[in-house]
């Protein structure tokens, strides 16, 4: 009896999208790998910033982008 490796083809539909970021991959392929980044001023908060995808799902929970705030963007009023 000979045993055979099953590799699912099922491919999954794109990466969903997260507002103020991205995924970016090559592939929606079983094994293809999508890698989330947030655009400028953001960082992933929750959620998943590398998912796979197996068998027409992709792994984990599409990331938040959540905004930072640098002390840069504080204002400070100074009344005399």
């Amino acid at each position: 009896m000979k045993c055979l490796h099953y590799i699912p083809d099922n491919p999954c539909s794109a990466p969903p999208g997260t507002s103020n970021g991205s995924p970016t991959y090559s592939s929606t392929d079983h094994g293809a790998t999508a890698t989330y980044k947030c655009n400028t001023g953001y960082q992933i908060t929750a959620g998943s910033a590398t998912r796979t995808c197996s068998d027409g799902t992709w792994s984990g929970s599409t990331p938040t982008c959540g905004g930072i705030i640098s002390n840069s963007q504080y204002v400070i009023d100074i009344f005399i």
